[in-house]
């Protein structure tokens, strides 16, 4: 697997849509009073709320996963990201069919962040290819495999059949790594791989169309995210944010 993030640098920019810098200075930092930027019973403020956490969330995966060196690293973090991803789908979906506050806010978004935003909730139609295997890896990446005795008495356990599969290859450990006490098991990350990638039924060409496409949604979520706390903030007056300037 290759790493992704195509549009990545444009991404992980810090900027906010809509924020206003003042006499040519650069804007350093948004000050506010949580209970007068974000009420606790205003639906907008929930939404911006989880949708800021959904940016820093998959802006660490996605500068990790563009990053990273070692496979299984890159392996990882493509699956914390799908998993973020999709998990935001859902919530972002749920909230913009509830709330007709957050229908407004977004219908008044720019076009192109509308879009942005409509790639990201359609992952979570349940008809939408991109979005199921999204899904996979999220449930793959949150529950260790199934160990049950009586799936693996049935010969359906897929754990039996990734050791089968694996039982003539040489597996290794390595010791003196900085991570976790100087030891890495190498074994079960290829293990890991193989259950997962194979179960998702994807050759070398598929695979690195997905990677593509998560790096491709992961722009489109960052730039959706940005242009979302830029408005919503820009809207509040100088009264509640105040903007800090560098020299």
């Amino acid at each position: 697997m290759a790493s992704g993030g195509t549009e990545s640098g444009d991404f992980c920019r810090p900027r906010l849509a809509d924020v206003n810098e003042a006499d040519g200075q650069e804007l350093r930092e948004l000050r506010f009073k949580v209970g007068d930027a974000l009420p606790a019973d205003d639906p907008l403020a929930r939404f911006v709320l989880v949708v800021s956490m959904g940016l820093n969330d998959n802006s660490l995966s996605n500068t990790r996963f563009v990053n990273t060196k070692e496979p299984y690293e890159l392996l990882y973090f493509f699956r914390l990201a799908s998993g973020h991803l999709y998990e935001l789908a859902k919530r972002l979906r749920r909230a913009h069919e509830e709330w007709p506050e957050v229908q407004e806010f977004v219908a008044d978004l720019q076009e192109d962040f509308r879009h942005d935003f409509e790639s990201i909730v359609r992952l979570a139609d349940p008809n939408d290819d991109v979005g199921q295997k999204l899904a996979r890896f999220r449930n793959e990446f949150f529950h260790y495999p199934d160990l049950r005795r009586k799936t693996a008495e049935r010969g359906k356990l897929p754990l039996m059949q990734a050791l089968t599969d694996a039982a003539d290859t040489e597996g290794t450990i390595s010791l003196g790594e900085e991570a976790l006490g100087g030891i890495r098991a190498h074994f079960a990350d290829e293990l890991v791989g193989k259950l997962v990638m194979e179960r998702l039924g994807l050759d070398d060409d598929e695979r690195k169309g997905l990677v593509k496409q998560l790096g491709e949604l992961q722009a489109a979520y960052g730039r959706f995210a940005q242009a979302t706390l830029g408005r919503y903030l820009n809207s509040l007056g100088k009264d509640v944010v105040t903007q800090v300037h560098g020299e």
